[in-house]
């Protein structure tokens, strides 16, 4: 894989590295002030020709088509055959050394498209990204969305265009589009802080066409739950995105006849970062995030290292850093259980040792998953950890008369009454839209970390419970699955180990 990432002067890395470290240092007002510092004008790096591809498309209709399919939103990589049939032979710079290169040859009537990618952060600063391209004047596309130009003496600049990406930054298609005939050499530049990347070949870790349905999984049944589980594999796994941890992601669980959550089915993305099932589970906040400089790498506890982008905000958890390593797991069965093991070693003196079992218990219609988190380093680590639980009772999406019970009565932030009817302490889920439902009014003890969710439609419920009490607490539901998300706050000292389970009781009720 070969990427380059512009790199900025001395003097403004100097600028950025002392405004991240007084964000880290600093919150509220003073973070403010940290972002209001502006550098001076970044100047023009060139954009290294071997990024580029270039392909010349026919006049026809499959023509027209094929170029759609390469100008569409959220897509990368060099398709070989479009879906109208059209053969697309590629044509690679990786042999040119410099910035310009040459259009190649075409007659009138054809298109030419030149087709490169780019890494970008998702949060940017206030001062404009330009990007800059010197020659024939043709229109300029990133991630599907065509930019509007303004022509000079020094070629055709587009400010803003970063603004047009993918959610939470990540991967993206530039393309050059040409008319046929057009000739010269064409060159482009781009002004930002040092954080862009531009590859001239994608990623296993970013490649969604990279072993898509050969993951491996493992079967477990205690003789009443019968579970299926996905096996954590940076190559070929299930899931490996850089969000939810890999390791207990349940695909398949059935009990008594009924299943209880949503499940893995085709087609599926591997790399999409929000895409998962099961009682998929996340530490919310970084560790090693404060302590680093801008180009530094920080954890992603249970996911991986990630390189902390020329920005001075705090972390947030949807955004697709760039990946300097996914962090491995081993995996081992028995007959009713599943232990994933994970030993990070120290970064800046952040390290752990991780271990989660998922257990079936025996003689029991339950399912437990159980942590073990260990730090093998030097500083505390302060952490979040929740369960995006992704529930559906027998298949039945929301809208078919979800309800979810706490041992509490259910206060909110806001007006849910478009989209839910709180009576004390039941929720009963009444529209489809994404919904993030805040809960108050739990109390913080074990007791109150409970929820039992139904549907009118099924005799199945499940009853999630923990052992620890709630730091926060969310229903969150869509047109796809209702989830109880408990937020557990954890704090391991060097040497010492924290302990935490959550267990889900699989009901078959008769009225």
């Amino acid at each position: 894989m070969r990427s380059t990432r512009l790199r900025q002067p001395a003097t403004i890395r100097k600028a950025l590295r002392v405004a991240a470290t007084i964000a880290a240092a600093s919150t509220g007002v003073l973070a403010a002030m940290a972002d209001e510092i502006k550098p001076p004008p970044w100047p023009y790096a060139t954009v290294p020709a071997a990024i580029w591809r270039t392909v010349t498309l026919p006049a026809t209709p499959e023509g027209k088509a094929a170029s759609d399919e390469v100008l569409a939103k959220d897509t990368i990589g060099w398709p070989h055959v479009s879906t109208s049939g059209v053969k697309l032979q590629w044509h690679s710079n990786s042999k040119i050394a410099g910035s310009s290169f040459k259009i190649p040859a075409s007659k009138a009537g054809e298109m030419v498209l030149v087709v490169g990618h780019i890494h970008s952060p998702a949060v940017y600063r206030a001062q404009p990204y330009l990007f800059r391209v010197t020659g024939p004047r043709g229109d300029v596309y990133v991630n599907g969305n065509l930019l509007s130009v303004k022509s000079s003496k020094d070629g055709v600049t587009i400010s803003e265009w970063h603004t047009h990406k993918t959610r939470g930054g990540g991967l993206n298609r530039v393309v050059l589009k040409f008319a046929g005939g057009t000739t010269g050499q064409v060159k482009a530049e781009l002004a930002e802080p040092g954080d862009i990347r531009f590859l001239s070949t994608i990623p296993a870790n970013f490649d969604p066409a990279r072993h898509v349905g050969d993951f491996k999984t493992v079967s477990i049944t205690n003789g009443i739950v019968n579970a299926e589980l996905a096996v954590p594999d940076n190559e070929r796994g299930y899931y490996r995105g850089n969000r939810f941890e890999q390791a207990g992601i349940v695909l398949h669980l059935s009990s008594g006849g009924h299943t209880y959550f949503l499940e893995a089915k085709p087609p599926y993305a591997p790399l999409n970062s929000h895409a998962s099932v099961g009682p998929a589970e996340e530490f919310f906040d970084a560790i090693a995030w404060d302590d680093a400089m801008v180009g530094e790498p920080f954890i992603k506890l249970g996911v991986g290292l990630f390189e902390r982008p020329f920005d001075v905000i705090s972390h947030a958890w949807y955004n697709n850093y760039w990946p300097l390593q996914q962090f491995s797991w081993s995996t081992k069965a028995t007959a009713n259980t599943v232990e994933f093991v994970q030993d990070v070693p120290p970064v800046r003196g952040w390290a752990y040792h991780y271990v989660k079992r998922v257990v079936l218990v025996p003689g029991k219609s339950i399912m437990r998953i159980e942590h073990e988190l260990t730090n093998t380093g030097t500083h505390t680590i302060n952490g979040e950890q929740y369960a995006h639980n992704w529930v559906t009772l027998d298949g039945m999406g929301p809208g078919r008369g979800y309800s979810a019970t706490f041992p509490f009565k259910v206060t909110t932030d806001k007006d849910y009454s478009k989209v839910a009817n709180i009576e004390g302490s039941l929720v009963r889920v009444i529209g489809t839209d994404t919904t993030n439902l805040k809960l108050f009014g739990w109390e913080p003890k074990a007791s109150d970390n409970e929820a039992v969710i139904r549907c009118a439609g099924t005799p199945a419920a499940i009853k999630i419970s923990h052992d620890f009490p709630l730091s926060a607490g969310t229903l969150f539901f869509n047109d796809t699955a209702i989830c109880f998300e408990p937020f557990h706050a954890i704090t391991v000292r060097p040497g010492e180990t924290a302990k935490w389970t959550r267990q889900y009781e699989f009901l078959v009720e008769t009225h």
